[in-house]
């Protein structure tokens, strides 16, 4: 049985519960945006193709590309009897927030489960049946070896250590149409990220025919940020000189709302001390930038 990713949304918006973004104490229900939206439509479009789903991603922070991936794996654990699954991510902070969240997701679905913060495993499901996932560290090389895996998900995989590189994990995941992998990163000029851009150079565009990459790349960028806007204010004052460079030029020829024109200059000139190639790190433009 293949997940019917055209059901996804009902369901995360259904059963699973996600912090509120600026108030982690409030849990509300997951709602996907645009840029979730627009992944889990690419999933289905590689099933269409009957291809593996296989996905790297280049994201920008915030819009939520990790949570959706999750939201995939423990849907893929309710059903699924016994799946195993794994997570990996480059810190232990990173690793423990998205355990929080895949464990929260769980607590929606009706069936016991149990987290282990010490041992980074979520169960879900009755007895024999129950489901696993499991977590690691990309510390060394050998991390997160072991059993074959359903699911994988390598959370900020560009800054993972050259000595731990993730291309390790893949074969643990079987060549099956049920298997899902997502390796997904925001970007970095670091010599740490140079697997990450290999794979994702190596890998295709979902409309593309060719099949000889098993990998199907899907880029997000900053301008899906539904919070990456300006206010009235802010955006009243940039109206007036826009565009001060060839950056802005190009941003009003391809129709970008003055909003986010002028939400990008105020973090550029205040957050990333003025310069753009911090800001891109963050909030790529473009898969090249």
């Amino acid at each position: 049985m293949l997940l019917d990713f055209t059901k996804l949304p009902r369901l995360f918006e259904t059963c699973y519960k996600v912090q509120a973004r600026f108030r982690p104490d409030t849990f509300v229900p997951f709602v996907v945006n645009s840029a979730q939206l627009e992944f889990l439509d690419i999933c289905r479009q590689i099933q269409e193709q009957r291809q593996l789903l296989r996905i790297v991603a280049i994201k920008p922070r915030r819009v939520g590309l990790s949570r959706v991936v999750s939201g995939v794996g423990v849907s893929m654990m309710y059903c699924y009897p016994s799946m195993v699954g794994r997570i990996m991510a480059h810190l232990g902070d990173t690793l423990e927030a998205v355990f929080k969240s895949v464990a929260l997701m769980t607590q929606g679905l009706g069936q016991p489960w149990h987290y282990d913060v010490a041992a980074n495993w979520i169960t879900l499901g009755f007895g024999k049946d129950a489901s696993v996932m499991n977590g690691s560290k990309a510390l060394a090389s050998g991390e997160g070896r072991g059993d074959a895996a359903l699911f994988m998900q390598l959370t900020e995989a560009a800054y993972y250590p050259i000595k731990s590189p993730f291309t390790a994990m893949l074969p643990l995941v079987p060549k099956s149409r049920e298997s899902f992998i997502a390796i997904e990163s925001t970007p970095t000029p670091e010599q740490s990220g140079v697997a990450f851009r290999e794979m994702w150079e190596n890998a295709r565009w979902v409309h593309e025919h060719r099949r000889d990459a098993e990998f199907v790349r899907y880029f997000c960028s900053w301008m899906q940020d539904p919070y990456a806007v300006a206010d009235k204010e802010t955006t009243t004052l940039v109206k007036k000189d826009a565009p001060i460079d060839e950056d802005e030029r190009i941003l009003l020829r391809a129709n970008v709302d003055i909003r986010r024109i002028a939400w990008r200059r105020r973090e550029i000139r205040s957050n990333y001390r003025g310069r753009k190639e911090l800001f891109e790190m963050e909030n790529p433009t473009d898969p090249s930038s």
